[in-house]
């Protein structure tokens, strides 16, 4: 197995190699002079360093992709991998090469801010790369399986009948998320 210039033969112990990862990164991040120069550098590089270093391990962590076709590559919130087509990553809702985890990470960014925006904060923050319509698509997709689900429970209690002092009481409806009371009758 090669994993980064590291070449491992036969059985080999994974504790050995996150350490071989994490040893020879830190290694090179202590040798670098820029970290020195301010406390945002230093911070910053520190964490440049970590998200290579989980991504690394996190690539070790699913194995070596097979050599013929059951293999797929997965983008992930670490990056991009090759992984078995079996692989239990590769379970994730829709067609997309996406893990289920960065689905939920692009869906709770891309909700809150306008895809070109959650793909600037989304890859600033993971180090990953994804873009604004991948963004996009994901968030559309959720979308249409809450409004499906919503569709089915509002279609089985359409059939539910009201008692004669729910159906006369006070209601509410909420429009564009405002709440405004209905008129009982006999009001002005």
């Amino acid at each position: 197995m090669v994993i980064g210039h590291w070449s491992f033969r036969g059985k080999f112990d994974w504790l050995t190699i996150v350490l071989k990862i994490s040893k020879e990164h830190y290694s090179a991040w202590e040798k670098c002079a820029n970290r020195l120069t301010s406390g945002y550098e230093y911070e910053r590089s520190y964490a440049t360093m970590m998200q290579e270093v989980e991504q690394q391990i996190f690539a070790v962590s699913v194995g070596e992709p097979p050599k013929d076709r059951n293999r797929k590559k997965l983008h992930t919130r670490f990056g991009k991998i090759e992984i078995s087509k079996y692989h239990i990553l590769t379970k994730s809702p829709g067609e997309m090469s996406i893990s289920s985890f960065a689905q939920e990470t692009m869906c709770f960014v891309g909700q809150q801010v306008v895809f070109e925006e959650a793909e600037t904060l989304l890859n600033s923050l993971t180090g990953s790369s994804f873009n604004a319509k991948q963004i996009e698509r994901v968030c559309h997709l959720y979308g249409g399986l809450l409004d499906q689900e919503t569709q089915k429970q509002m279609d089985s209690a359409a059939h539910k009948s009201y008692s004669e002092p729910e159906q006369s009481a006070l209601h509410y409806v909420m429009v564009n998320g405002a709440m405004y009371p209905t008129r009982e009758k006999g009001e002005a």
